[in-house]
């Protein structure tokens, strides 16, 4: 269907473009904040780059119900009308803080939640294997960090 065909290749390019955005960032982030206001000091430079995480941690069940009820179109265009407005708040200062506080807006705006259907109950191992894709394809690529998670998954599930 070329409908569906054009859907998925328009979100694989959004997902695309928000990691290569966001991931090249990273390795390079801590040697350039040394020359920012309050680059010196290691947990600001830290939590300048957590804050993406944490943010998005906190909307995405929020947003994925609203996305229930609302549609998923609206808030997949919220989200990134945010995403943008955080890295122009993000590429506008030079200041630790204005840059942790872009990149917070985008975290809120990254809302991979309202692209996944609602969930009936099911199965724990049944909703680990279908969410286990999305979980490697977004922020949870670090194997080490993987295998962590599902080890503590595991253990939760044995109790």
């Amino acid at each position: 269907n070329p409908s569906e065909l054009r859907s998925t290749l328009a979100l694989a390019g959004i997902f695309g473009l928000r990691m290569l955005g966001l991931f090249l960032l990273l390795p390079v982030f801590s040697i350039h904040a040394r020359g920012l206001p309050g680059g010196e000091q290691a947990l600001w430079v830290g939590l300048t780059l957590g804050i993406f995480n944490i943010v998005q941690a906190c909307f995405h069940i929020p947003l994925g119900r609203l996305s229930d009820r609302i549609g998923r179109k609206p808030v997949v265009l919220w989200g990134l009308s945010l995403f943008v407005a955080g890295a122009l708040i993000s590429a506008a200062k030079d200041d630790l803080l204005w840059i942790a506080i872009g990149r917070g807006v985008m975290g809120a705006g990254a809302v991979s939640a309202a692209a996944l259907p609602a969930q009936e109950v099911r199965a724990p191992t049944q909703l680990v294997a279908q969410l286990l894709p999305l979980a490697l394809s977004d922020e949870q690529s670090d194997p080490l960090q993987l295998r962590l998670q599902l080890r503590g998954l595991e253990a939760e599930l044995n109790e």
